[in-house]
């Protein structure tokens, strides 16, 4: 789905999930084709999984890595917020937990045009927490404090929009 300068991405329970007697197939191939229809109309992209294992998407990112500007994820229940980067040639693509309601936490996420700015809420309070990052987090009413949110701006480069990285064709 889209809204406005961004293109978002559900993805199954990781990026290379698969089920073949349910004839559920990894959707590697499918994100490869579409981050680059989303490339093509110059999109800024945000992509969703349930777990955390991303390093297998670094091979489909690649050429795509400057319109990639944040990857959400859930699973470790108590986690919300920044969780470090994902190193894609270099570019650096901020990954986040997205919280649960069991634990009263949201990531709060901001899309400006030229930023991406994620707040770690506690939904019992509605006030931010803060923590270095998310596997620093233990407990929400341990030692949470309000802090500035994580601020992502976007990368540039010189590559003109609509053209695809080398080697891509789009089919």
């Amino acid at each position: 789905w889209e809204m406005g300068a961004f293109h978002f991405v559900q993805l199954h329970n990781d990026s290379d999930y698969e089920v073949p007697e349910a004839q559920i197939c990894s959707a590697l191939s499918w994100l490869k084709h579409d981050l680059h229809d989303a490339f093509l109309r110059d999109k800024r992209i945000v992509i969703n999984l349930h777990k955390p294992q991303v390093q297998s998407l670094i091979p489909v990112l690649e050429g795509y890595e400057y319109n990639v500007v944040g990857i959400f994820y859930g699973h470790h229940h108590a986690y919300v917020g920044y969780d470090g980067d994902l190193v894609v040639g270099a570019i650096r693509i901020p990954r986040f937990y997205s919280g649960s309601v069991q634990w009263n936490l949201f990531s709060l996420a901001r899309f400006d045009a030229d930023r991406l700015t994620v707040t770690a809420i506690d939904s019992s309070t509605g006030a931010p927490v803060h923590h270095a990052t998310a596997a620093a987090y233990d407990n929400v009413g341990a030692g949470a404090h309000v802090a500035d949110p994580f601020t992502y701006v976007f990368p540039t480069h010189d590559c003109p929009a609509g053209r695809a990285p080398v080697g891509e064709d789009g089919a």
